[in-house]
């Protein structure tokens, strides 16, 4: 893929907003087992960062009022330090979905493994959901892992010439990719007519994109857009194929798909079409306009403080360097800029 215009990709909703779905399956998993254990607390901050506000401190007949988070005063207000650290919280956060996610795929299989029938299907469903974001997951880590090695690599080669380069190790996370694609492959051939069929075709192409499949992944993915315009997947399956085609360089194709997203006004990836649609037209002839679009995206997205728009708007400043070059107009590029 094209990493360098590909940064803002978006990843599928449904493998990374799970924390709230997988603590929901574990606690009605097994309620009784787990109410009497607290190593199944729900998770919330430390106990020093959700304590109820303290009573006034001020003298009485005094103008002003403190608590633990902020203090007014005639002078001024002043807001106290949060007693937890982002970061920390953060990782806390993530290793809490992370043990309830394997809790629930080891309750999914015990309860598929025990032969209940009574809602079997959509119990498969999720247990193929819950592998391909452990697959996410892991290969996350893996390739966070293979980064650090490539660092730690090109310094120990200053001085070691025996030095060897570190191997990307993928043997966890494809393991749950092939799972994930046996669940959905059996829920179409057993359930073909079932409710959600559509987010199951969906995954089956992404699993396929995946491991390489790109061919059978693409034809599932245009199944879901030909076939189901009103499906939860359907952006994400236009997004997707769209990527795809641009990293093909089969930017007219890309152009088309990213144009479907253009014209659903509500859509979430609207921005982020607009902003590959430039790129398809800086590579098809069209740099005046691609210049254009991508100098509108940048004024629209202008004081967004949403974390994805901002990072796309500074990525559309920083390719805007690009554009300018492309069409020739160096004046204009240092009036903007300045």
């Amino acid at each position: 893929m094209n990493l360098a215009h590909m940064s803002t990709r978006p990843k599928a909703r449904a493998l990374t907003n799970s924390g709230l779905a997988v603590a929901l399956i574990v606690s009605i998993a097994a309620p009784s087992a787990f109410a009497a254990s607290k190593e199944y607390e729900n998770f919330d901050l430390p106990k020093n960062a959700r304590s109820a506000p303290q009573a006034p401190t001020s003298a009485p007949g005094a103008i002003g009022f403190s608590n633990s988070r902020i203090k007014l005063t005639p002078h001024g207000t002043s807001l106290r330090t949060p007693g937890v650290n982002a970061q920390e919280y953060l990782f806390a956060k993530e290793a809490f979905v992370t043990e309830k996610r394997d809790e629930a795929i080891k309750l999914l299989r015990q309860e598929i493994d025990s032969g209940f029938t009574r809602n079997r299907d959509n119990l498969q469903l999720r247990l193929g959901q819950l592998y391909a974001e452990k697959y996410m997951e892991l290969s996350y880590r893996e390739n966070e892992l293979y980064t650090q090695g490539l660092t730690e690599y090109d310094k120990a080669k200053v001085t070691n010439k025996n030095a060897k380069p570190p191997k990307m190790d993928q043997e966890r996370s494809q393991r749950y990719l092939k799972d994930a694609l046996v669940v959905f492959q059996g829920l179409k051939k057993e359930y073909p007519r079932h409710p959600k069929i559509d987010e199951i075709l969906f995954f089956i192409g992404f699993v396929d994109m995946e491991t390489g499949n790109i061919k059978e992944g693409m034809q599932y993915l245009e199944r879901v857009v030909r076939e189901f315009p009103r499906s939860r997947k359907y952006e994400e399956a236009v997004v997707y194929l769209g990527d795809q085609y641009f990293d093909a360089a089969k930017f007219r194709d890309a152009q088309a798909k990213y144009r479907i997203l253009m014209n659903r006004k509500d859509s979430a990836l609207f921005d982020y079409a607009t902003y590959k649609i430039a790129w398809c037209e800086l590579n098809t002839g069209a740099q005046a306009r691609g210049l254009n679009d991508m100098k509108s995206l940048i004024a629209k997205l202008d004081g967004n403080k949403e974390a994805s728009k901002f990072n796309l708007r500074e990525q559309a400043l920083r390719d805007l360097v690009i554009f300018y070059g492309e069409v020739g107009q160096v004046d204009e590029a240092i009036a903007y800029f300045n």
